[in-house]
């Protein structure tokens, strides 16, 4: 029962019958029992020890697989990790290349489009100043515009002038019929009006006399309202009261039209008479 026992593992119920057999046999034959039981302890020892071994060696091979499971299991652990980190690397590097070439692509747009913008500039540099020239053309034009302008108002004025100047001359001839009178250069004051030709002191004379023969009392109210009158005075005042115009005087007497204007204005009664007077 021992051996079976023994054998089978359950080593309580084998040291049981053994204790029974060392105690039976030392009933029966103390000597030899002793002997058999110290074999059979022996052998009870050597199968316990043996035992002990094989469960100290099942235990490291339980140990050592759970080491080489856990071993395996890193090992794959890495590898998931290492193949996910690969994957993963080279879905960043194909993201940096198409990156790379998208970048590289901008960049040559970029250049491009400087470009253009660069020969959009120049295009608005010349038009700019094609605008500029066509400007100061067309100021040059206003200019020459408005001085053809002016010109032609000069040249409206100096008509007007002389239209003045020979009605007030044809005025002047109906109230003095100078014209009978062959010593009255007609001519020559109108040539003067225009500044074509300067009129003596005998000229002015004869035109004094023949207004003092028609108007005897204008020499008279000039000197009320004047008082004094130089030489320069009393020919602009005299020109005047035949109806010539400011223009027409300065072109005749020798006096600055700032003067002319000046003695005009403090006289302008003189006017007002002729305007008052039919023709």
């Amino acid at each position: 029962m021992f051996c079976i026992y023994s054998q089978n593992g359950d080593f309580a119920q084998a040291n049981k019958y053994g204790d029974k057999l060392i105690k039976l046999i030392d009933n029966i034959d103390l000597n030899g029992n002793r002997r058999l039981a110290t074999t059979e302890y022996n052998k009870f020892q050597y199968n316990l020890d043996r035992n002990r071994l094989q469960r100290s060696e099942h235990r490291q091979l339980v140990y050592r697989s759970i080491i080489i499971a856990i071993l395996i299991f890193v090992i794959l652990l890495i590898l998931v990790f290492v193949e996910f980190y690969m994957h993963k690397k080279n879905k960043a590097d194909q993201k940096q290349s198409s990156l790379s070439k998208n970048l590289s692509m901008m960049e040559k747009e970029l250049h491009d489009t400087r470009k253009v913008i660069t020969e959009k500039e120049e295009i608005l540099t010349e038009v700019q100043k094609d605008i500029a020239d066509k400007k100061r053309e067309l100021e040059e034009m206003t200019n020459e515009l408005q001085m053809n302008e002016r010109q032609l108002k000069d040249t409206k004025e100096e008509l007007s002038d002389k239209l003045s100047q020979n009605m007030a001359l044809v005025q002047m001839l109906r109230r003095t019929k100078m014209e009978d009178n062959p010593n009255i250069v007609i001519a020559d004051l109108e040539q003067a009006a225009v500044g074509k030709k300067k009129l003596t002191n005998e000229d002015f004379a004869k035109i004094f006399a023949a207004i003092d023969s028609l108007y005897p009392d204008f020499k008279a109210k000039l000197l009320r309202s004047n008082g004094r009158v130089s030489g320069l005075q009393m020919q602009v005042y005299y020109l005047m009261r035949i109806g010539l115009t400011a223009p027409q005087i300065n072109n005749i007497v020798d006096v600055s039209r700032s003067t002319i204007w000046r003695w005009l204005k403090k006289n302008e009664w003189i006017y007002k008479i002729n305007e008052g007077e039919p023709m």
